[in-house]
């Protein structure tokens, strides 16, 4: 909006300068009525409409979530300009033709949840998937915690027992003890006193989890793929919104202008005639 008020030149298109009068003329009586136009703003990347348009894109819960945004700015503007028709019918006219499409935010919402996450129950397919990795890791956190409890009891472990490698729970063996405990060697600590070591226990089910979380990652990506595509099809009222929002926003500048510095709506003729009455410089 900043960038198009920099751009604004002179217009001699005598009903074009009366409607962009009239639209800063009706969203100022709002205002001083104490009926403003809600909020405008909305987080929109550069790229996220354009990723629309491409084939098999792919947008992430980010982009998503900016849909969401710009949705939610566009309905609470066309809910008020609806509710102020008559004192704004300018301006309303410049919404009517591009009412809210609720379906946009729903449709995101049934697959992610408030943090962003996707639901388990976007798909049947990603449901089994975590519950098959909640109960394999129930049964690896058994099987690592008896072996830890085992080693622990010989002292063979240090002082800090276990840590995390590549998304795997790994024993900390005193690196004089480590032949002692057989397994896969996931690296040391900086002075070589620790060895990390993934008990040959664990391999087997830490291997199935693997596996789980790689078909997870390719069902949510299956799942976010597919969602692009459905809002692929609303792509071009996307953009009318974000258009909309920009143009509203510069009229409300207008006012906004207009209301700091008790400006008054011109009376704009044919003939070219200028009358300056107590004129002066807001600059």
């Amino acid at each position: 909006a900043a960038e198009e008020l920099g751009q604004l030149l002179p217009s001699g298109a005598y009903d074009e300068v009366l409607s962009a009068l009239r639209k800063a003329d009706e969203c100022l009586q709002l205002y001083l009525r104490e009926f403003p136009l809600p909020a405008l703003s909305f987080e929109l990347g550069a790229d996220t409409l354009s990723l629309l348009k491409t084939r098999n894109a792919c947008l992430d819960a980010d982009q998503f979530f900016e849909l969401i945004s710009l949705c939610l700015a566009q309905s609470g503007a066309y809910r008020h300009l609806k509710e102020h028709r008559l004192e704004a019918p300018e301006l309303f006219a410049l919404i009517e033709e591009d009412p809210p499409l609720p379906q946009i935010p729903k449709a995101i919402e049934a697959v992610f949840d408030p943090h962003r996450t996707v639901r388990s129950s976007a798909s049947r397919e990603l449901a089994d998937i975590r519950s098959s990795m909640g109960k394999k890791r129930t049964a690896a956190d058994r099987i690592f915690y008896r072996v830890r409890q085992k080693l622990a009891s010989k002292g063979l472990l240090g002082d800090i027992d276990e840590s995390v490698h590549d998304n795997r729970r790994v024993l900390a063996v005193q690196a004089g003890y480590k032949s002692q405990v057989n397994g896969i060697f996931h690296g040391s600590s900086n002075k070589h006193s620790l060895y990390y070591m993934e008990p040959s226990e664990c391999i087997a089910i830490n291997n199935e989890i693997a596996q789980l979380i790689d078909e997870e990652r390719k069902e949510v990506q299956r799942i976010l793929r597919q969602l692009t595509a459905e809002m692929a099809l609303y792509q071009p009222q996307l953009e009318r919104y974000r258009d909309l929002l920009i143009r509203l926003d510069v009229v409300r500048a207008k006012a906004q202008f207009g209301k700091r510095f008790d400006c008054i709506v011109p009376r704009v003729n044919r003939e070219g005639r200028t009358r300056l009455i107590e004129a002066r410089n807001p600059v």
